[in-house]
Formats: C-alpha cells, sequence, structure tokens
C-alpha cells in the first residue's frame, strides 16, 4: 500500500448503456491510481438547468431520462465528490407491423383500423384505385416515456367496391324490335360518373310471348367496382290481330250464302271457328243464311303470340234492290242501269223511263195537268218534273213555272236523274189548246125611243166568264114595241 497522503485521481464514467433497453451497463463507473478504498456512487435526477434534484435514486436508473452520478471520496472527516451527468435516450419499441389491412375503393385510411399504438399519418387520405398501396403510420409504445414513436409504411390491399345496378322491366309486342335495355344505379364515389360504365345489358333468346331475363351481359364498371346486379324481364306482350268479316247483303235466289272472315295479320298459323251463339265457337266454316231474314255470325280467330280476336257478322238475306245509275237521256226517254250485281240478275239490268204531254190539252178539260210518266222499272224516287214557257220555235224559256200549268199556252216539262257528271235530263214540248167558251146570248130589254146605247149587256151567270159589246153602232135605235135582233160579239176573260 502506497503510505496516506499520496495524490489519488478518480475519472468518473457514465454508464455505457445510453438508450434504453440497449446493450450496455446502467451503472456509471470510474477509474483512478493509488486509491486504498473504493469510492461510492449515488444517482440522482436532474432538472432542465443540468442540476441535481430530490433525493439519491435508489440505484442506477435503467429508464430514458438525464441523470446526475457521483463519486465521493471520504477519509474520516476528509471527502471528495465528483459527478458526472448523462442521458438515457428513449429506445427504439419493439414492433410488429400490422398486416391484411384491406379498404374499399372510395374509403379514406380513416375506415382502415389499425391495432391498438397504430396511427395513420394523415387519417384522411384516400385509399386510391383498387389493389395495393402503402401509407404512412406511426406506432406509439404504451410505455412513451421510454421510446420514441416509429414511423413505418403500412400496406393497404383496396378491394373494388360494390356498385347496385338494377335493370328497368321492359316489354314490348310480339314482332316489334326490342327497347332499349337501361338500368339504374347506385354508389359511384371518388367522383366517378357513368363514364365508368361500359358494355351493356342483354336478354335471354327469343321471340315468342313470354318473359325474358334481363341478364349483366358485358356491363362493367371497371377494375375498382364489382356490380351488384339485380336483374328484371323483357315481357313479349301478344299482338292485336288486323281481322275483319264485312257484313254480307244478298237478294234471294235459294242459294246459302255465309260470312268471310278476312285476316291479314298475321297472314298465316291462325285458326277460324264460328257459331251462331256468342262466345260458343264450335264450328269450322260459317253457318249460311238461306231464306229470306238475317243470320248474325260471331266467329273467333287465334293464333301463337297474337291476342285472340272475336266479332260478329251479319248475313241478310232480301229480295233484289235495284241500284239504278249511269244515266242517259234521249229526249222524253231516261235509260238507266242497275249496279247492284247482287247475283238476281246477271251483271247490269237497263231500264227506261219515258215521259208524255199531260192529258190536259186544252183549257178547262177537266183533264190532269200533270205530265204522263212511264216508268217500267220503278227508277223514279223524288226527283221533281219542272215546267217552263215554251218559245214559238219550242225552246225552254224564262225560269221554272211553281207547279204544272193549266192555262192555254206552249209549255215545256222536264225531269232530271242523277247529278254532277253521272246525271240525264228528259223533256217534252206539249201546247195546251184555248178552249170555246160557253155563251148563251142576254136577253135585254129597252124603251120606245132608246138606242143601242141605252141597252146593257150583261154577261148570264152559266156562260163563261166574260163579256158582251155590241157589234152594230150602239147609236142605233131600238125601234118599235116588239122584239128586235141586233148583232153582240162576246169576249171570253
Amino acid at each position: 500500500m502506497k503510505p496516506f497522503g499520496f495524490k489519488a485521481t478518480v475519472t468518473i464514467v457514465p454508464p455505457t448503456r445510453t438508450v434504453y433497453g440497449g446493450e450496455g451497463s446502467e451503472e456509471a463507473t470510474f477509474t483512478g491510481d493509488y486509491l486504498v478504498f473504493e469510492p461510492s456512487a449515488s444517482y440522482y435526477a436532474v432538472d432542465e438547468g443540468g442540476n441535481r434534484t430530490g433525493d439519491a435514486l435508489a440505484a442506477a436508473p435503467v429508464n430514458a431520462g438525464r441523470y446526475w452520478a457521483e463519486f465521493t471520496l471520504a477519509d474520516g472527516d476528509k471527502s471528495a465528490t465528483a459527478h458526472v451527468v448523462y442521458e438515457i435516450a428513449k429506445g427504439v419499441p419493439p414492433y410488429t407491423a400490422p398486416t391484411g389491412l384491406s379498404a374499399v375503393y372510395g374509403d379514406t385510411l380513416e375506415a382502415v383500423t389499425l391495432p391498438q399504438g397504430w396511427t395513420w399519418a394523415d387519417s384522411t387520405a384516400n385509399v386510391g384505385t383498387v389493389g395495393t398501396h402503402t401509407f404512412p403510420a406511426t406506432f406509439t409504445h404504451a410505455d412513451v416515456d421510454n421510446y420514441n414513436p416509429v414511423d413505418v409504411e403500412l400496406t393497404v390491399t383496396v378491394e373494388p367496391k360494390p356498385l347496385t345496378v338494377t335493370a328497368d322491366a321492359k316489354q314490348k309486342t310480339f314482332g316489334d324490335n326490342d327497347p332499349e335495355l337501361t338500368y339504374t344505379y347506385s354508389g359511384l364515389v371518388n367522383g366517378d360518373d357513368d363514364s365508368v360504365l361500359t358494355g351493356r345489358l342483354a336478354r335471354l333468346a327469343g321471340e315468342s310471348v313470354g318473359n325474358y331475363a334481363i341478364i349483366q351481359n358485358t356491363l362493367s364498371a371497371g377494375s375498382n367496382y364489382t356490380i351488384s346486379y339485380t336483374g328484371a324481364d323483357l315481357t313479349i306482350n301478344p299482338k292485336a290481330m288486323t281481322v275483319s268479316a264485312p257484313d254480307v247483303t244478298k237478294a234471294f235466289n235459294n242459294q246459302p250464302h255465309g260470312i268471310t272472315v278476312n285476316v291479314t295479320d298475321p297472314a298465316e298459323g291462325y285458326t277460324v271457328k264460328y257459331g251462331t251463339t256468342e262466345g260458343i265457337y264450335d264450328l269450322n266454316e260459317s253457318p249460311t243464311q238461306t231464306e229470306l231474314g238475317t243470320l248474325t255470325v260471331y266467329y273467333q280467330v287465334t293464333a301463337e303470340n297474337y291476342v285472340t280476336y272475336t266479332g260478329s257478322a251479319q248475313v241478310v238475306i232480301k229480295l233484289h234492290e235495284h241500284q239504278w245509275g249511269n244515266y242517259s237521256a234521249d229526249g222524253a226517254t231516261i235509260t238507266a242501269i242497275c249496279a247492284n250485281e247482287d247475283g238476281n240478275h246477271e251483271g247490269s239490268l237497263t231500264t227506261t223511263l219515258t215521259i208524255a204531254a199531260p192529258l190536259h190539252t186544252t183549257y178547262a178539260d177537266g183533264n190532269s195537268p200533270e205530265l204522263v210518266i212511264t216508268d217500267e222499272s220503278s227508277i223514279r224516287g223524288s226527283e221533281p218534273v219542272e215546267y217552263y214557257l215554251a218559245t214559238e220555235a219550242g225552246e225552254k224559256t224564262g225560269e221554272a213555272l211553281s207547279g204544272a200549268p193549266v192555262n192555254a199556252g206552249k209549255y215545256w216539262a222536264e225531269i232530271t236523274f242523277g247529278s254532277g257528271d253521272n246525271s240525264a235530263t228528259a223533256h217534252v214540248v206539249y201546247e195546251i189548246a184555248k178552249a170555246d167558251p160557253t155563251a148563251t146570248a142576254p136577253t135585254p130589254t129597252a124603251t120606245y125611243g132608246d138606242t143601242l146605247a141605252n141597252v146593257t149587256l150583261t154577261n148570264p151567270e152559266s156562260n163563261t166568264p166574260g163579256t158582251w159589246a155590241w157589234a152594230v153602232d150602239t147609236a142605233t135605235g131600238v125601234g118599235n114595241v116588239g122584239p128586235h135582233t141586233f148583232k153582240a160579239n162576246f169576249t171570253p176573260e
């Protein structure tokens, strides 16, 4: 041993463990020479100014922080103390980065749940398109006093977002073109619009009446979406038929007559059934009517893919009715042709109507002043006879008279059938002669010394209306007493 009083040097060495949980010792050490005994060590906390504070710690500190370590050499009442301030830094915490993190297209990182202690650097960040992406995150150990947070890139797998697509139900009529297949959708995100939708719907094949499923076919929203598809049906409805069955009107000819059902759509593949009671169609051919009268025939037309058609038509058997037309005229004769080719006569039937002068040929003869009409087949209906004055040359003149003339004179009578281009007029010119009047001479009286001027001639009531006048000089005297004869003239009104 060295004799006491020799000079000794002691150097304090901070602990070799500088990071929490790291390698090395938490104990401070010392170095020196000429030491005859080992100095003791004490540990304290340090304030922000680097000064020792508080009581001595129970042992060498192991937690992160700033510390004060001191050694004291003492011999009796003599001592010396040396110290060192050192720091144990926070350590890097042990961690296992989470895996299997997933999100849906359109999400933000806020939707991706991390284990306890983990946080996203920016939870509002969008996860991006479908696929794998890395995003910065921070792990913070529960022992924040001893461990620093750790920044780690974590991998997130982005899955497609479900997009709801619902097909619209459609319908059409058999034979028509298909309508456009449309749909509604919901669930687009990230500002996407319908431009992301490509492809088209389709429907199952078939053109007969029925329901056909509308399928997704090639409709796609791209890799960022998974379509959740709800289908619908295209309904093909039966088509209305085009059917006609005209009523049948025939002249009685002792032959049976039925109806004809004309089907223009469909052009083929249909069945027609008949009956005489509505709703009962048990006959393959039309019922017929032979005798005079009316038969109602009911019919039903059926065809695949068409709406069943029902209807009725009548068969009317009656006597032949002429339908006169195609008129022509030749003087006093009208010729007419029947256009009713109903089987009662073959082709056209020609007839004539002839007009003649009235039987009233002399004024006041008591005969009818109306035109004499000979109508073989009753072609005349309500056609009027018109009367006019005629010239000496036999030409019509002036306006029509109000009726058949009765006075003496020359006249034109005419009757017209049809109208426009299909019309004809027959006429006759005739004359009503003047009649011989009834004239019984009056029996006047006079006084001796009178002249004929003093004798009044009065027309007897039984005479034809008219006036009498002396045919001799009225200054002639009447002569002596007794009957005398003088000539006079009668003028009818």
